[in-house]
């Protein structure tokens, strides 16, 4: 499905609408849009989750936005960097470190 505005990478919809719905979006390293670092990549998919919308996707359903969670998971190589969190409030990494990959996720 998509949002009217682009394609989410993964979006859960959960089969009871009390359960929580997560949308995610994958970026890898990207210098020629200007990352400079995994931060910067990760915010660009978080970024990219609010302009697009992806949330109204979830809302249309008949999901409340509170139960909404979106993340961003950025690659470089064997390294990741996961930041995200509650869909109704700005969920942009700041201050986060990157994981390698096969470890636990940043801020977990």
């Amino acid at each position: 499905m998509e949002s009217g505005f682009g394609c989410y990478d993964v979006m859960l919809i959960p089969v009871n609408k009390n359960d929580p719905g997560i949308i995610i979006e994958f970026k890898s390293i990207s210098y020629d849009d200007g990352e400079k670092d995994l931060l910067d990549t990760v915010n660009a998919a978080l970024q990219q989750i609010e302009d697009k919308h992806y949330v109204t996707a979830m809302v249309a359903r008949g999901l409340a936005q509170e139960r909404l969670f979106t993340y961003g998971f950025a690659f470089k190589g064997n390294e990741v960097l996961i930041a995200g969190g509650p869909a109704h409030r700005s969920c942009h990494a700041a201050g986060a470190s990157p994981s390698s990959a096969g470890s636990s996720p940043a801020g977990a």
